[in-house]
């Protein structure tokens, strides 16, 4: 009778034991899914986060603004407008006597030439050395066995020529040498070949 009593209280104590070991464990298992259930909830609020960062931080919003405010036009434009332009220039002459050094800016309308710089080289003996617009040049009075007029080549450059050349392209002529190292236009040539067809040339010095 006794065996049996033990019997049967080991029986209830194996049983009530396995009924608390299940209870436990879906304890547990309530407990896993919140937990499951925030970390989702944290990683899908750092993708947010790392997905309106990248949005809003673009480097193209940053980029156009910084091409648009700082244009290399406008202030190229600017730049070049004012650079090379002189302060003080002389009223505009027909005829100039050059000294070393002296500059000019040279017009002639039919040439289509407007403010071309012109200076003085060097002058030695009855020889004028000039660099128009960039090409060296050597020129003499009408008596000198020399070039006396500057023309104008069809490619726009300049060159100098005799008298025989400048009186078959007068019109061209850009300019002549006269005694006493006098610079004029073609216009105030002595010779009527070449001032009645050549275009006023003016010479506006550059102080």
């Amino acid at each position: 009778m006794k065996k049996k009593i033990l019997n049967l209280a080991v029986a209830m104590s194996v049983i009530a034991s396995s009924l608390v070991f299940s209870s436990c464990g879906d304890d547990d298992d309530e407990d896993e899914a919140p937990k499951q259930e925030q970390q989702n909830s944290n990683n899908q609020g750092s993708d947010n986060q790392g997905n309106q960062g990248n949005d809003n931080q673009g480097s193209d919003n940053q980029g156009n603004q910084g091409n648009d405010n700082q244009g290399s036009d406008n202030q190229g434009d600017q730049g070049n407008d004012n650079e090379g332009t002189p302060n003080n220039i002389g009223e505009p002459q027909t005829s100039v006597t050059v000294a070393v050094g002296d500059t000019f800016l040279i017009s002639n309308a039919q040439l289509g030439i407007k403010d071309k710089k012109m200076y003085v080289a060097t002058i030695f003996r009855d020889q004028i050395v000039l660099n128009v617009y960039g090409t060296l040049l050597y020129m003499g009075s009408t008596n000198d066995n020399r070039p006396y007029a500057i023309k104008f080549n069809s490619d726009g450059s300049p060159s100098a020529c005799y008298y025989k050349d400048a009186s078959q392209l007068a019109d061209k002529v850009l300019f002549v040498c006269q005694d006493g190292f006098v610079i004029a236009s073609g216009t105030l040539d002595s010779s009527t070949e070449i001032s009645s067809k050549a275009g006023e040339t003016t010479f506006r010095k550059v102080n």
